[in-house]
This record gives C-alpha cells, sequence and structure tokens, in this order.
C-alpha cells in the first residue's frame, strides 16, 4: 500500500524523465530510504534540448532517496545515482 503511493509520487515528479520507476522501487519508510533500480532516461527529454545528438541508450543501476522523516527541518535529503550508462548518437541532418 504505502510502497504504491511513494512510486504514485515518484512517478509524478520523476515520470517525465525517467522509465521504469513502477515495479522496480523499494521503500522503507523506517528508515527513509527508497530505491529504484534499473531504470533508463526517456529519450524525449533529452531530444528536448535541441542538441546535435540523440539518446540511443541509458540504464541508470540504481537511484537511491534518502528523507529523514524525523528530521525534516534539521537534516537535508539526499538523493545518490550510481551506475549511469548512456549511449548518444550523432544527429545527421542537425543545421549545426
Amino acid at each position: 500500500m504505502l510502497s504504491s503511493i511513494v512510486e504514485s509520487v515518484l512517478e509524478k515528479y520523476l515520470g517525465k524523465y525517467i522509465e521504469g520507476i513502477k515495479n522496480n522501487t523499494d521503500v522503507s519508510m523506517i528508515d527513509g530510504c527508497t530505491t529504484i533500480e534499473n531504470a533508463s532516461i526517456k529519450p524525449a527529454f533529452i531530444n528536448e534540448f535541441g542538441l546535435p545528438f540523440s539518446l540511443k541508450y541509458s540504464h541508470i543501476d540504481q537511484i537511491m532517496i534518502q528523507v529523514p522523516w524525523t528530521k525534516l527541518k534539521e537534516k537535508s535529503s539526499v538523493i545518490n545515482i550510481t551506475g549511469i550508462y548512456i549511449l548518444f548518437e550523432l544527429s545527421h541532418n542537425t543545421e549545426r
């Protein structure tokens, strides 16, 4: 139940940028840690910038979000991203 609520919130705020939030999220509310494993960057997000290359492949091993629920005013939330693999392809139809 709680896991599905956290997944919905993460999907709302990170869903535009990251694929694989649903069914890849582990939630531990006791220590305030949420982990997303085996996700990827959405190509549409990178392509919005109008760069002379496009995203061909991406993989994120782990995104760990730590929220100190009992001390929100005293401690910072921390996001650790581990293992980012990105393959770009040069666009041939660019004017730059």
